[in-house]
């Protein structure tokens, strides 16, 4: 898993919901926990292969199950690390 609730991130142009974003420079909220999901693989129809998915905020719209390898942290280089 790589991002916690209330996290910032973009959505990448190979995540499956990129199309259908008003813009794509919008920014998502993680909304829930990641959940372990499973697909068949197209290739090997016995095999099935298991992603992290995540409940986003998008423009003000949920988007569920999406998988965690078309997003990406935003980072705000002008922000200050207090830590």
């Amino acid at each position: 898993m790589k991002f916690k609730i209330g996290d910032l991130v973009k959505v990448k142009p190979n995540s499956p919901i990129y199309d259908r974003l008003k813009d794509t420079n919008s920014l998502a909220i993680v909304m829930q926990s990641a959940r372990l999901m499973y697909v068949f693989d197209q290739e090997h129809v016995d095999t099935l292969r298991e992603f992290w998915a995540y409940t986003l905020l998008i423009e003000g719209e949920t988007h569920c199950n999406i998988p965690e390898e078309g997003l990406e942290i935003f980072e705000n280089e002008d922000e200050e690390d207090f830590e």
